[in-house]
């Protein structure tokens, strides 16, 4: 079944209280008419009594004497009920010392005494009457006293039948009726119109608007047609369609924005995660030639030792020969001493060779930017430093001076500090990096950590080849003495300054490029000394 719309179920609910009201309004009139209508009739009857009363006291027709009094009230009661047929019954009561008496019954009829309370009235003046109706028929009884000079002394009780004459009530209700039907159509039908025109419309172009807006088209329009709650309610959702759609027009931007943020930070990803990995190849290549570089200090230190072992016997060995060459002269002796001589010269050349083999390269000095350095370094070793839960804190000069240095063998240099850091904080902790530029000029990098410290006679020891503190297996002791040799070869110096259990700071001072002359000169010096 098909719902109705708001305007027909308003049409049908006016109409059911207008024909409520209607019905009402003609149910009150029908009653108060018939009512009114009975307490006119009342009112004649009562008049009737009233005036036959008067008409006996008048006549003189009650007297002392009943026989000669009782024909002239008949033929007075057939007199009055020809002249007005809707009386039925008259009865005229006597007065006497026993109390009221019935004289006169026309038509005959069984006696009705008057009951005390009728007496009391009518001996007040008043007159009675007393309806008794029927679904035919009404009946109406009226008491009026009979008065003389000396008081009351009878009274006349009329009866009167009146048939249910309802044809004027009825014609009179139809009529009215027939006009409340009129002006019920004549209120029905323009509420019916305006309210189809001023709200059901208005909500028909709002509900369409909604329908939009619900399927995902934000740009409906309901179109305000007067300035009512409706119209205020169209402008309202007017209003909040149009900052709804603002918000998805906003949400779609930042949502693009968002799209373009995702799709740069995962071309800057990619780039991070290319850079990670050649930050571990290098990390990876550093830690190579960092433990390249140990193998060959402790291959030259072993090969110092070797030559300085076998240098010195080959050296007594040179000049016994020698010796022996200059005091003999037999040919094959000279001969033979010239063999001896001539291996010994083979066996120092080896060992010199093994020497050199074993030596570093000389630095490759170059302008470098030691605050880039570091922060590439940190780059390399962030993710071990986070894994090992060590707080990087970086203090850089603002504006550093360029030093002349080899880029290797300074990355060598700041891997082997981080390691001896992160060895020294098993649990973690913080490591503080900074750079600065001192008083003569030169430039400093702090490298201290948190970690467990170090004892004033390890400080002593603590840059000296194969010593360690470290357990068997676990380090070859070359790693700090490695550190001071390149620092040194760059011309500059490095110390340390610790106590226990307040953690470690390496201080390394390094020539600015305005004395990379004396950087050369320091340098050729340390590799003239390592020979």
């Amino acid at each position: 079944m098909k719902a109705l719309k708001l305007h027909t179920k308003t049409t049908v609910l006016v109409m059911a209280v207008i024909i409520a009201v209607f019905a009402a309004f003609a149910y009150l009139y029908s009653t108060t008419a018939k009512k009114l209508s009975n307490q006119d009739k009342a009112r004649l009857v009562e008049a009737w009594a009233i005036l036959f009363a008067e008409r006996i006291g008048r006549e003189g027709a009650m007297s002392s004497n009943p026989g000669t009094s009782i024909p002239a009230l008949r033929n007075s009661a057939i007199l009055f009920q020809q002249h007005y047929p809707g009386v039925t019954q008259i009865r005229v009561y006597g007065i006497t010392v026993s109390g009221p008496a019935e004289v006169v019954t026309y038509p005959p009829a069984s006696p009705e005494p008057l009951s005390a309370e009728a007496l009391s009235k009518l001996k007040g003046g008043s007159s009675i009457s007393r309806l008794e109706a029927s679904q035919e028929d009404l009946t109406i009884r009226a008491l009026a006293p009979i008065q003389s000079k000396s008081g009351m002394i009878g009274a006349v009780s009329l009866k009167a039948e009146f048939s249910e004459d309802t044809s004027l009530i009825g014609e009179l209700t139809d009529v009215i009726l027939l006009l409340l039907a009129l002006a019920g159509l004549s209120i029905t039908l323009p509420v019916y119109l305006l309210f189809k025109r001023m709200v059901y419309r208005p909500i028909k172009d709002l509900l369409a608007a909604i329908r939009k807006a619900e399927s995902g088209d934000l740009t409906g329009y309901a179109r305000p047609r007067a300035s009512d709650e409706i119209g205020l309610l169209s402008m309202e959702f007017n209003q909040m369609l149009s900052r709804i759609r603002q918000m998805s027009e906003e949400r779609e931007r930042h949502n693009q924005r968002l799209q373009e943020l995702v799709d740069q930070a995962t071309v800057e990803l990619a780039e991070r995660n290319k850079e990670l990995e050649a930050a571990n190849l290098q990390l990876f290549e550093i830690q190579r030639q960092l433990t390249q570089f140990e193998r060959l200090a402790a291959a030259g230190q072993l090969a110092a030792q070797f030559a300085h072992e076998v240098g010195t016997p080959l050296n007594l060995i040179s000049g016994h020969v020698q010796v022996l060459m200059s005091r003999f002269e037999d040919e094959k002796t000279l001969e033979r001493l010239s063999v001896i001589a001539a291996q010994i010269e083979r066996i120092t050349k080896i060992v010199r060779h093994l020497l050199d083999s074993t030596r570093r390269p000389k630095p490759e000095l170059a302008p470098l930017d030691i605050n880039s350095l570091i922060r590439r370094m940190l780059d390399v070793t962030s993710p071990t430093l986070a894994a090992r839960n060590v707080e990087v804190i970086v203090d850089l000069s603002a504006n550093p001076s360029l030093i002349e240095a080899d880029v290797d063998q300074l990355q060598q240099v700041f891997i082997n500090l981080i390691n001896n850091s992160l060895e020294a904080m098993p649990q973690g902790g913080a490591l503080t990096i900074s750079t600065y530029n001192d008083s003569m000029g030169a430039v400093v990098i702090e490298c201290a950590d948190t970690g467990e410290g170090i004892s004033e006679e390890i400080q002593e020891r603590i840059f000296d080849p194969l010593f360690t503190t470290k357990s068997r297996g676990q380090g070859s002791g070359l790693g700090l003495s490695i550190v001071k040799q390149i620092i040194k070869e760059h011309g500059g110096e490095i110390e340390v300054e610790s106590k226990l259990g307040q953690g470690a700071n390496f201080i390394i001072k390094l020539p600015t490029s305005e004395q990379s002359e004396d950087v050369a000169a320091e340098a050729g010096k340390a590799i003239i000394q390592n020979r």
